[in-house]
């Protein structure tokens, strides 16, 4: 149903005047042409809003163990990322990825390792921004989080859920 949704709002875009007006201009037609692959949208599509779903449950829980209890930073910031991972694998193997992988535990394990990377990416930069830094918290959580839902797509279309990619 979803990708019915996604398909209709993609008719819509693509019967569009400016993209008919884009579709003339020679230098992007290699670009044009990978909108136009309704499937390959549709799938980033979905994984960019899962993953900014994913991304405001991290940050939400994030946000409220800052404000609400008296944890380190860096403690709330690891708590924020095991929510972030969890609900990114539960998300991506229905939705994103629509995983039909019987051994649950060895993908899940997988995907796991994949974060271990991201996560570490996450706390070491996060670690030197803002407590070496002293930079904004919330401000460093929110540009860290764009890198690694980039990191997360690669490690989980190469990786986690490789069988299943077209």
């Amino acid at each position: 149903m979803l990708d019915r949704i996604l398909e209709k709002i993609l008719d819509f875009f693509l019967d569009s005047d400016v993209m008919l007006s884009l579709e003339k201009i020679d230098s992007l037609k290699g670009i044009i042409d990978k909108i136009k692959d309704k499937k390959f949208m549709i799938h980033i599509i979905k994984y960019l809003f899962f993953g900014f779903l994913t991304t405001v449950l991290s940050l939400g829980s994030f946000w409220i163990l800052i404000e609400f209890s008296n944890l380190n930073e860096n403690i709330c910031n690891f708590i924020s990322i095991v929510v972030g991972v969890l609900s990114a694998y539960a998300l991506n193997r229905e939705y994103v990825f629509e995983s039909k992988e019987k051994d649950i535990f060895k993908e899940f394990s997988k995907f796991v390792m994949a974060r271990v990377f991201s996560a570490a990416f996450d706390m070491i930069t996060f670690f030197i921004l803002v407590t070496c830094l002293s930079l904004n918290e919330m401000v460093v959580k929110i540009l860290i989080s764009i890198g690694v839902i980039i990191m997360n797509y690669f490690l989980s279309k190469l990786i986690v859920f490789k069988k299943n990619n077209n």
